[in-house]
């Protein structure tokens, strides 16, 4: 099975369109490849059941062993931001009464214990990221998390459960490549803005970096959880108003971390980077610092 799930993932970012796909093509074609080569039948709605009712809406996909209810999957549309998302996700899982919910836009994969206690986010114990996780790391977490096999044998709570618990205090996610890199780099980042005297308190986010520019109001956010960078375009933000503001974006676009069609005049209050943090190699982080200081 291992060979067939690795192979299916070569098979998935090799795919031209993989990063323009809408919704229903993010299931059709990531998801339920992928499930179909853990064994789940996906032409039988008993097995795999399409837009199953969560009280009065639905959830996009339902694994279901013997008519029970085991894992529900909720897709997004590619390059989706999944963050917003999560609370919907676990709202159906408890309507559901399932102890295991998946939130994808086909690239990102976000694994959650529902049941679990604390804020939503605390109960995310898994990421994978197909473009970026090397193909048999995300295989093997795969097939013990979400084969057909496992899930019905009950091993996969145990897998879940022992990834939950490993998780680093604080809720970093650092399970996988990427999610460890964010740690280290974030702790260089702290390091950096509390010598310059810009860090903003967290507002009960640990973990997260809040940057303040001139006028005292936050201007960018480095979030621990995804790795998303986010640099807030409002005016008000800028002791330069508008014209500071232009500036910064005309950098970050000439760092390609925003694309050169941006227009901060159509955007309310502010925009994630291109890459997330674990994207950029060291240059890139010395010079998006070297940017931000300049305008905080």
């Amino acid at each position: 099975m291992r060979d067939r799930v690795i192979a299916a993932i070569e098979e998935i970012r090799g795919n031209n369109f993989l990063s323009t796909m809408d919704e229903a093509s993010v299931i059709s074609v990531v998801v339920e490849r992928l499930l179909s080569v853990m064994g789940w039948n996906i032409h039988n709605n008993e097995e795999v059941k399409h837009e199953h009712p969560v009280g009065s809406k639905a959830v996009d996909l339902c694994l279901k062993v013997s008519g029970a209810s085991k894992v529900i999957i909720e897709a997004k549309r590619a390059n989706e931001n999944l963050f917003p998302h999560q609370k919907q996700l676990l709202e159906y899982s408890f309507i559901a009464g399932v102890p295991h919910a998946i939130l994808t836009n086909g690239i990102e994969w976000w694994f959650f214990l529902p049941l679990k206690e604390g804020e939503w986010d605390q109960r995310r114990f898994y990421d994978a990221d197909l473009l970026r996780m090397e193909p048999g790391l995300i295989a093997e977490n795969f097939i013990e998390l979400l084969s057909r096999e496992n899930v019905t044998s009950g091993n996969v709570v145990k897998k879940a459960e022992n990834l939950y618990e490993s998780r680093p205090r604080g809720g970093v996610y650092a399970l996988t490549g990427p999610s460890s890199d964010n740690l280290n780099r974030l702790q260089k980042i702290a390091k950096w803005a509390s010598n310059k005297g810009i860090m903003l308190p967290n507002k009960g986010q640990e973990g997260n970096i809040r940057i303040r520019g001139k006028n005292k109001n936050q201007v960018a956010l480095f979030r621990q959880e995804d790795g998303q960078i986010y640099i807030v375009l409002k005016e008000s933000s800028y002791a330069g108003r508008a014209e500071e503001r232009d500036a910064l974006v005309k950098e970050l676009k000439g760092l390609g971390l925003y694309p050169q069609s941006l227009n901060p005049y159509k955007i309310a209050d502010g925009k994630m980077l291109t890459k997330k943090l674990y994207e950029l190699d060291d240059e890139e982080i010395a010079e998006l610092l070297e940017i931000l200081e300049k305008h905080c």
